[in-house]
């Protein structure tokens, strides 16, 4: 098929076969990239780590199979090596109206009467409540309600719930503000263009499907802490998550080595430029304090190659791991992520470079 237009965003390339209507989805490519994006400045971090786009999309398709099992419908197509996933598409909003409406780009406008549109809310689910999130910190500070999270009343934290909490962020808004879920969600329902039985749907969804996904996890000896899903309108508002489920840079997972909680994911990434490229974090906080142009923003310090290998390394084990059960399945019997480490040898191997963040940012407190 011919590609009409391709784009990329901060991990992936689009490549757009067939246009999405009002009446019908549309048809793209979603090929995994191995950048590196963190701290809004992915043009400015030159580096890549290897195969990471590839372990991610591997990742999203085995979760993708476990959702799918447990009634889950998704915009998900399948995969296609080496890191493609393809997707049905649907129409982005662009700008929002005065009326909190969000404009989409044939001139229709986001509300109940469309089709075929991805919604502005970020779907949060969270089965463990940490006392540093968001949330918490809004909460405490009184800018959130339990009227607004449409709580009954509010979990204590670090400790593992049973069923898990749900919030809404918005996603085209900076900043993704909270959305006031009080008043019978009617901020929700005007700026996603949702009416109640869609709501019911979504509700029902987030619950059948990361339970499915945490029994998954579970069955590795892992946790499922927390994660968040988008929400699309197709044709006959038939609702389906949008984005990919489960990855270990999308979803926040404990991988447990001998009782040992080991974090896996981008989170090291963004330490290690954080405090061992400490001078160049902080003069790209400059740039964008002084409203800087991106262009000319500092571009980061190469990785050590070391260091990129390890990081690699990193993606390949925690894939290996993780489709290792549906192999049969999915991959026709064969490993699909070959010459992976053991998480037990990525354990030892992300040590030096955890001691070297942790040096650095003793040194600059």
């Amino acid at each position: 098929m011919k590609v009409l237009r391709s784009y990329s965003g901060s991990t992936m390339q689009i490549d757009v076969f067939l246009e999405p209507k009002q009446t019908a989805y549309g048809m793209a490519n979603f090929v995994g990239l191995d950048t590196i994006s963190v701290f809004d400045a992915k043009e400015h971090l030159k580096d890549i780590i290897p195969e990471k786009g590839r372990n991610l999309q591997i990742q999203a398709i085995v979760s993708d199979y476990v959702m799918k099992n447990a009634g889950v419908p998704t915009n998900v197509l399948g995969f296609k090596e080496p890191n493609i996933i393809q997707m049905e598409l649907v129409r982005i909003p662009e700008k929002r109206n005065e009326a909190g409406l969000w404009g989409l780009p044939d001139g229709d406008v986001v509300d109940a009467s469309q089709n075929c549109y991805l919604t502005d809310g970020e779907f949060i689910f969270r089965y463990l409540l940490n006392g540093d999130s968001s949330v918490v910190k809004k909460f405490n500070k009184g800018e959130l309600t339990l009227e607004q999270l449409a709580w009954s009343k509010f979990p204590l934290t670090e400790t593992w719930l049973e069923e898990p909490v749900f919030n809404v962020t918005h996603k085209f808004l900076k900043g993704d503000p909270y959305f006031d879920l009080s008043d019978n969600m009617a901020e929700l329902k005007t700026s996603c263009g949702l009416i109640d039985s869609d709501i019911q749907k979504i509700w029902h969804y987030m619950r059948v499907g990361n339970a499915a996904l945490r029994g998954y996890v579970n069955s590795l000896g892992w946790q499922l802490v927390d994660g968040k899903n988008e929400v699309s309108v197709g044709p006959n508002r038939t609702i389906k998550f949008a984005d990919f489920s489960l990855t270990q840079d999308g979803y926040r997972i404990n991988v447990l080595i001998d009782g040992e909680t080991i974090k896996m994911n981008k989170q090291l990434v963004r330490d290690y430029e954080e405090w061992v490229n400490h001078d160049w974090f902080v003069d790209l906080n400059r740039c964008k304090k002084d409203k800087v142009p991106f262009s000319d923003w500092p571009d980061a310090p190469y990785l050590r190659r070391e260091v990129s290998d390890v990081f690699a390394q990193m993606y390949k084990a925690f894939t290996a791991s993780y489709a290792q059960p549906v192999i049969g399945e999915l991959f026709d019997g064969k490993n699909p992520v070959s010459g992976a480490m053991s998480l037990t040898e990525i354990r030892d191997a992300l040590v030096p470079i955890k001691d070297e963040i942790a040096e650095c940012k003793k040194s600059y407190n």
